[in-house]
């Protein structure tokens, strides 16, 4: 997560991130920049106040968890939460037989962001990635995109795109 995030900030590939010794640190505009986001990163971090905390697989990807980790958070630190998904694709509904369905997996994993922010009063931003079937020819093609879309569309719960 941090690394996107700090690749997401300084307009960097993910990998100068992971490895900055390759070019950051050779680079005197790179590093300093590098060295700011970093301060910015810690002062997000303080641990008498946060304001960024990540949740990482290992409490679970499923909804249930997310659910769990969102009212922890907001039971401890009292501010208004901004749950930021990565790949709702990635996350698991806790369902087996809607897991391997990509259409039914997002119709529940939108079902419960809609019920959740309403229930817990929460934000949350995700990215949907475009199915990929025709990646084996090297790119998306129509019927992907097309998929993509009525999965979006079912999902009755976005704000950009």
């Amino acid at each position: 997560a941090w690394s996107k995030l700090m690749a997401s900030m300084m307009g960097l590939p993910i990998l100068d991130i992971k490895r900055p010794d390759r070019r950051i640190f050779k680079d005197p505009v790179l590093h300093a920049k590098y060295l700011e986001c970093c301060d910015f990163m810690k002062t997000q971090l303080n641990e008498k106040n946060p304001r960024l905390i990540v949740k990482g697989h290992e409490i679970g990807n499923d909804l249930m968890s997310a659910e769990k980790w969102i009212k922890e958070v907001q039971a401890k630190t009292g501010n208004n939460v901004v749950l930021f998904i990565d790949a709702v694709n990635d996350m698991s509904t806790g369902d087996p037989s809607h897991d391997g369905n990509e259409r039914l997996k997002y119709i529940k994993c939108f079902d419960w962001f809609q019920r959740t922010t309403e229930m817990l009063e929460y934000t949350v931003l995700t990215v949907c990635h475009v199915t990929k079937s025709g990646i084996s020819k090297g790119k998306p093609d129509v019927f992907d995109a097309s998929e993509t879309a009525k999965i979006l569309y079912s999902a009755k719960f976005f704000g950009m795109v």
